[in-house]
């Protein structure tokens, strides 16, 4: 087999840029309920400048900024309702509700603090 086919993708990684990491940090943590993978600061500097996130098998990667930049990103989520049901119980910044979507999805939107857009869907074939 060549060496050129025998590849895949595996993981891919949004970058959102933030005004104040730490507060994205903040949100990301307490509302939409990710943790921390990895926290960067740069040399002779105390403050994080870019921040990685997990939720489950996904990453999300925050970057410092010294403007918003809106950006965006879809994850697929098994059981969006209870997942809706606790971002929802901890304030997180629901935009669109929980909708059945002509597309057999079921999605919910969430802005962040900085305006960046994250998706959350379920294929309603498979609910």
């Amino acid at each position: 087999m060549d060496n050129k086919s025998n590849y895949k993708l595996s993981v891919v990684a949004p970058i959102f840029p933030v005004c104040d990491i730490d507060i994205s940090k903040k949100y990301y943590l307490d509302k939409l309920k990710f943790s921390i993978g990895f926290e960067w600061s740069d040399e002779g500097n105390s403050e994080v400048n870019y921040l990685i996130l997990h939720n489950g098998d996904t990453e999300l990667h925050l970057s410092k900024s010294k403007e918003a930049r809106k950006t965006a990103a879809y994850f697929f989520v098994d059981n969006i309702q209870g997942y809706y049901y606790e971002i929802k119980e901890s304030g997180a910044n629901i935009i669109n509700d929980i909708a059945d979507q002509e597309w057999d999805m079921r999605e919910i939107e969430v802005h962040d603090p900085d305006g960046n857009v994250i998706i959350f869907g379920e294929h309603k074939s498979r609910i």
